[in-house]
Parts: C-alpha cells; sequence; structure tokens
C-alpha cells in the first residue's frame, strides 16, 4: 500500500472518530503541514447505551500510529485511570493487545474504544469509602465466585454421570437386541430341522397299519 493510502485512511478514520465521540477525542499531532500518522487520545465511560444510574470508571485510551498504519498494529496506552483497580488496568490493557493484533490491517481504534466501554461496564462499581469495606466486599465476591465455581463443577459432574447412564443404557438395548436376534435364529434353524408330514418316511410307516380288523369280545363267550 502506498503512502498516500495509508493517510487517506487513517484521515477518514479520524474523522469517523470525531463525528462519534466529539469533545472526548484529542488529537495530539502538532499542526505541521507535513503530515504525520494518528497520535490521539479518547477519554472512555461505561456504553451510555447501558443505562447506567452512575459511571464510577473512565480511562484514557491513547492510540500512537505508524506512517504504516493499519498495517502495523500501534502502540497503545492507557492513561489516567479511575475506578479500577491496577490488575484491571493490566487485564484490559492485554485485551487490547490481542484484539489490536487480531485486527492488524484494518481500521481497528473504533473497536478498541468500543472495548474498552464494554469492559469499564463490567467493572462499573463505586469506589470503597474505607479499607473495611474493600476487605467485606472482595470477601463477598469471594464466596460468590466459589459458590458459582461449586455449581459449575457439580453440573460438570452431573453432566457426566448422565452421559454414563445413557452409554449404559443403549448397551444394554445393543445387548437385548442382539439376545433377541440370537434367539430369532435358534427358533428358526430348530423349526427347519423338524421333518414334514409329508415325508416319504412317513408315509411307509402309516402304511404298516393298513388292514387293522376290530376285533369285538363278548365276555360271556368268549372272542
Amino acid at each position: 500500500m502506498s503512502s498516500e493510502s495509508y493517510k487517506v485512511r487513517q484521515e477518514n478514520e479520524i474523522e469517523v472518530l470525531k463525528s462519534i465521540f466529539g469533545e472526548e477525542i484529542r488529537d495530539l499531532r502538532p499542526e505541521k503541514r507535513k503530515w504525520q500518522p494518528l497520535n490521539l487520545i479518547i477519554s472512555l465511560m461505561p456504553q451510555k447505551s447501558m443505562s447506567l444510574a452512575e459511571a464510577y470508571a473512565q480511562i484514557e485510551l491513547h492510540v500512537i500510529c505508524t506512517d504504516k498504519y493499519p498495517d502495523e498494529v500501534p502502540n497503545i496506552q492507557l492513561e489516567n485511570s479511575k475506578g479500577l483497580s491496577h490488575q484491571q488496568v493490566a487485564v484490559l490493557y492485554n485485551d487490547l493487545v490481542q484484539l489490536a493484533k487480531q485486527l492488524q490491517g484494518e481500521v481497528m481504534i473504533f473497536d478498541l474504544a468500543q472495548h474498552v466501554q464494554i469492559y469499564l461496564h463490567e467493572h462499573n462499581k463505586p469506589s470503597y469509602s474505607s479499607f473495611y469495606e474493600e476487605m467485606v466486599s472482595r470477601h463477598q465476591e469471594k464466596i460468590k465466585s466459589e459458590k458459582l465455581e461449586k455449581q459449575l463443577k457439580e453440573d460438570k459432574e452431573r453432566q457426566i454421570l448422565q452421559d454414563e447412564i445413557q452409554k449404559r443404557q443403549e448397551a444394554l438395548k445393543a445387548e437385548r437386541r442382539e439376545s433377541i436376534r440370537l434367539y430369532n435364529e435358534q427358533i428358526n434353524d430348530a423349526s427347519q430341522s423338524i421333518p414334514s408330514s409329508s415325508s416319504p418316511e412317513k408315509s411307509q410307516f402309516l402304511c404298516k397299519h393298513k388292514g387293522t380288523k376290530l376285533l369285538n369280545f363278548d365276555y360271556q363267550k368268549g372272542i
């Protein structure tokens, strides 16, 4: 891609970003005649469309692009965070770095900003007024997390048990079908081995009984 194409894509992107974020976006490039790649900061809060009563978490997304952006991944920085712990900021930063790698080759600043807004919504909680309050809250979160983990474990074990029962039932059905098949084969074999009534042997046997006389006995005179 030519340098002119990079310039056009970057300038088009910042115009779109300005129309979306308005005063929340700051272009940090010095006003010089020579063009420079994007260097901007967007002040972000939880997404307004999520109807929050109050926003407790906020942060600034600082994106510094090279002259070959978006074919090259921009430098990402998170600054002036509020309502987030250092660990939460670190997790968010790692998420953005991975997302930027996935979107390499396409303009991505809006996607990065949107990801930040969703993350802020998920972690939008009031700051603690005391260490004790924070300790109690973390303890409750731990209990809730352990309860959820236990429930997931039980659900998994239950599913494994159900799968095992289903496998056994299917095996029993298959065994029963095989037993019925073998039984039917034995019945068929047995029926085929019995001679029919029209066989020569039986006819010959019946012929030997021709000419039989009926004898009447008189108990007074004898035969």
